[in-house]
């Protein structure tokens, strides 16, 4: 895994919040009474809302996460040069100074 991806855990974690949102949504539209006498289903809809509107904004939360650490990733590798091999002590450096 490079230092830029997130991880399959927050990718799945994502995904997860975001059809438990749809699924909750869902039900709660088809749990919403014609009614007035169905006080009940009201009730049970308006909860289902509530926790599709909490289960969106925790996946939100878990984007913006993703995303401030991609773009510390990202601003961590403009500072500095890709990793390399040193040439100060390869073989004809060391030859070349009489250490061999």
């Amino acid at each position: 895994m490079s230092p830029e991806q997130s991880g399959s855990s927050k990718v799945w974690r994502i995904n997860g919040l975001q059809l438990h949102s749809f699924v909750c949504g869902f039900f709660g539209w088809v749990t919403w009474p014609e009614r007035f006498v169905d006080l009940g289903w009201g009730f049970v809809s308006i909860l289902l809302w509530a926790s599709c509107l909490a289960s969106q904004i925790a996946a939100m939360r878990e984007i913006g996460k993703a995303y401030k650490r991609r773009k510390v990733v990202r601003d961590f590798k403009k500072k500095g040069r890709e990793q390399s091999a040193s040439t100060m002590a390869d073989e004809d450096a060391l030859k070349d100074a009489g250490v061999f």
